[in-house]
């Protein structure tokens, strides 16, 4: 999708959206060597990724079940994957947040804050990876109208990634941390 920017810590959006593309279609494929991949960032990044596919693969099993009590199964099974996606969306926003290398003193006098979080915003483009994929198998009159339109969705995500983590590492940005949760009958901390 692009070249690889250079801040502190951080691959480019770009380079995390290209990674995503190539393990969706082969998650054994051997990609380019990438620090950020070897680092409790890329782990955490990877096993998101991974819980979307297995989610996707999950709903489409379930769109395709007739029996009932399988389908009631496979909702619970969705349900668990969506609370892992979620913690570990939230293990992302952790590691950013505990960087030592953030500025401790905020230049800007105030700086901006930020609702979508990085893990929110890799989810994302996760997502978006897997409609590319799925999408690119579908026969509809105006598929490449609807898959041009995703990629420029992923280049506007990815763009949003990195102008976030450079606002960040230059102190003019901030996110909350918030936790977040699913609810399904009760409260599931992620």
């Amino acid at each position: 999708m692009g070249t690889d920017n250079t801040y502190p810590m951080f691959p480019s959006a770009s380079s995390i959206f290209d990674v995503q593309v190539v393990w969706v279609g082969d998650w054994s494929a051997s990609l380019p060597l990438r620090d950020w991949i070897a680092s409790p960032f890329g782990d955490a990044v990877r096993d998101l990724h991974l819980r979307n596919i297995s989610l996707w693969r999950l709903e489409d099993q379930g769109r395709a079940t007739q029996n009932d009590a399988a389908l009631g199964q496979l909702r619970r099974e969705v349900n668990a994957h969506k609370v892992e996606r979620v913690r570990l969306i939230n293990l992302i926003d952790g590691i950013l947040v505990e960087r030592d290398d953030l500025p401790t003193e905020i230049p800007a006098p105030d700086p901006l804050w930020n609702s979508e979080t990085p893990g929110s915003l890799i989810d994302r483009l996760s997502i978006l990876a897997l409609k590319l994929h799925y999408g690119s198998e579908l026969e509809a009159d105006d598929v490449e109208g609807v898959l041009e339109g995703m990629s420029r969705h992923a280049g506007f995500l990815c763009a949003r990634l990195d102008h976030l983590m450079r606002g960040l590492d230059e102190g003019e940005f901030r996110f909350y941390p918030s936790r977040h949760v699913k609810i399904y009958n009760r409260l599931q901390a992620c």
